[in-house]
């Protein structure tokens, strides 16, 4: 039997509760599945030539630290064919320093919710090393406020604010694990991982699509 984020195994007549981290695979993705979630959902899917899509998946797993979210590139090359590129090596949640330690906001921690946000990056320059990424200068996001100071995300919906929070999509400096390089924002682990994003990005703009970028975010288990 399944309870939403716990699976309840049956030992005889003793059951225990055990979480569930989800089992999607970054093999279980295609093209014309996620698409089909992000137009299920009611998002707009951009098709034409490099037009991309940037769309997270997050996982069922509520504690933070782990890269254990996808984000999928899709768009269409030259010839019209399909594209898509996952990586598995991504988190769509904060850090454990900014879940525990250093609330930026003291309504709590920022958590994305899943939505769709138009136009909400453009490339420009995150964070003190100032190197390049998307950022969020087009469009409002919205958060969840998450400040008990425990490792597990709570996605209160009475806590949502929207609003320019610097939301960005960076990379992790191939960390271990997350720590201090998310509040909020979409990151990859390694760097070379945003660094084909923004090469594809530019070949986005370069193909006359424009250079604002937007981001969908979905769930496993709601879209998936």
């Amino acid at each position: 039997m399944s309870g939403g984020d716990y699976i309840v195994v049956y030992l005889g007549i003793i059951f225990i509760l055990v979480k569930n981290f989800g089992n999607m695979k970054k093999e279980d993705l295609t093209y014309d599945k996620v698409k089909r979630a992000v137009e299920k959902a009611g998002f707009k899917f951009f098709v034409g030539p490099y037009n991309v899509n940037m769309v997270g998946i997050r996982s069922l797993n509520r504690k933070v630290d782990g890269w254990d979210d996808f984000f999928c590139l899709l768009y269409l090359d030259e010839d019209g064919k399909k594209v898509l590129w996952v990586n598995d090596q991504f988190t769509t949640d904060p850090g454990i320093y900014y879940m525990q330690n250093k609330l930026l906001n003291p309504a709590g921690c920022g958590i994305l919710a899943r939505g769709q946000y138009r136009g909400v990056w453009k490339i420009g320059k995150h964070g003190r090393a100032q190197y390049e990424a998307f950022v969020q200068i087009g469009n409002k996001v919205k958060l969840y406020r998450d400040r008990n100071k425990d490792n597990i995300m709570d996605f209160d919906v009475k806590s949502v604010q929207e609003g320019y929070f610097g939301v960005n999509q960076h990379h992790g400096y191939d960390s271990v694990k997350v720590g201090p390089n998310s509040a909020a924002c979409q990151v990859h682990r390694f760097k070379k991982d945003l660094a084909y994003v923004l090469s594809i990005a530019k070949k986005n703009t370069a193909m006359g699509n424009g250079d604002s970028f937007t981001y969908t975010l979905l769930e496993e288990g709601k879209d998936f």
